[in-house]
């Protein structure tokens, strides 16, 4: 196929240029999975190794790759067109109300230090949101929710839901110090995971590429309460 849809584990690096020392490079495994020869654009780093999107290193989910030019540049175009859905199931801090349904608020990349930032210098970005339940853990509250990003900036859900008072779980560079720390003893990284990729192949067909919840997000999941009533259900 001239396209796939990979399942990113945490700790592994949607590595476009220069790869983190720490982290695996997802570049790396599509190598061995295509072969070298078959898959040139893999090696290609001006063209993002054939990658369409990034997930930060501690983030899960299915992530687009491209393994043509040709497919690279169809695929950008579905993706600048906002054809591309990414769907994403995000706990966050505190219980937000059922009718914050979106977030529209410019993002800017701090380049010095690789932190996001809400300014009316930034690039337009919006987010939409669905709250699918709320739940509490030791006297703290959180609701679990179901986003998607109509924009992709870099760590756009993050500081979204941080500048709307409802940073992500775990999340050490957008939440408290103190409140992350907390999290980490029972969440061990940002709860944060794209479970939703649709786009299409060369002749149109809609494909849609899915993947459930990690193993130790569903672990860290299961340590919540559900707040009385359709919570209950949905948790």
């Amino acid at each position: 196929p001239d396209r796939l849809a990979l399942e990113k584990p945490p700790s592994w690096q949607v590595d476009t240029g220069t790869a983190e020392p720490e982290a695996r490079p997802l570049s790396g495994a599509l190598a061995v999975l295509r072969g070298p020869r078959r898959c040139t654009i893999s090696r290609d780093v001006s063209h993002d190794r054939g990658f369409l999107h990034r997930l930060d290193v501690p983030s899960s989910g299915v992530i687009l790759v491209a393994t043509t030019y040709a497919a690279y540049y169809d695929l950008k175009l579905q993706l600048n067109a906002g054809d591309i859905s990414r769907d994403y199931t995000v706990l966050l801090h505190g219980w937000m109300a059922p009718s914050r349904t979106e977030v529209s608020a410019r993002v800017l990349l701090e380049a010095s230090d690789s932190v996001s930032v809400i300014s009316r210098r930034g690039k337009p970005a919006r987010t939409r949101l669905k709250v699918m339940a709320h739940a509490r853990r030791e006297g703290r509250a959180f609701s679990l929710t179901c986003v998607q990003i109509e924009t992709g900036r870099t760590h756009q859900i993050r500081v979204h839901s941080a500048h709307v008072a409802h940073p992500t779980t775990s999340d050490g560079r957008y939440a408290v110090e103190d409140t992350a720390a907390a999290d980490l003893q029972w969440c061990p990284r940002h709860f944060l995971h794209r479970h939703r990729l649709a786009f299409r192949d060369l002749a149109g067909t809609p494909i849609e590429g899915l993947t459930p919840l990690p193993r130790d997000l569903a672990i860290a999941l299961r340590q919540l309460s559900p707040r009385p009533g359709p919570s209950e259900r949905a948790l």
